[in-house]
């Protein structure tokens, strides 16, 4: 086992992603998962008074969630064991979002979405019904 998480250790620290969100992606596309969803799936951004809420929406149950932000302000978010057909959200803009790609994987999808704030933490909430993905974004607060 960590002959192989080591060397996915290190491909990880070259791509300066989090570990977490490839042994996600590793983990659902050995095959030993069968995807959860296949529906299409809805975007809403809400804007709360300590960040904003971003739900995910699918019309079947979808897997676990990972998300983080890079750098360069995009929003990465990491479906597992679903394949979830998301190509119509690449044309959906907020003032939080002004770009959506959708990359995906055999049992998964990844989302990435460029944020126009700077975000200070990102919390991914899974509830019931297991459709629905909330991820909730925290921002800096204003000096006053």
């Amino acid at each position: 086992m960590e002959r192989i998480f080591g060397s996915l250790r290190k491909k990880v620290k070259e791509a300066e992603i989090p570990f977490v969100c490839a042994a996600v992606l590793m983990l659902s596309s050995c095959g030993i998962f069968s995807p959860a969803g296949a529906g299409l799936a809805s975007l809403t951004v809400e804007q709360l008074s300590n960040g904003y809420l971003i739900r995910i929406v699918a019309e079947n149950d979808v897997g676990e969630a990972a998300a983080f932000v890079r750098p360069d302000n995009w929003l990465i978010v990491t479906i597992a064991d679903s394949t979830l057909r998301m190509k119509e959200l690449t044309t959906f803009r907020s003032t939080l979002v002004d770009s959506v790609e959708v990359t995906p994987f055999a049992t998964a999808v990844q989302v990435s979405l460029r944020l126009t704030k700077h975000v200070d933490a990102v919390e991914v909430i899974r509830q019931k019904p297991v459709n629905e993905i909330l991820i909730s974004l925290f921002l800096r607060k204003q000096k006053k």
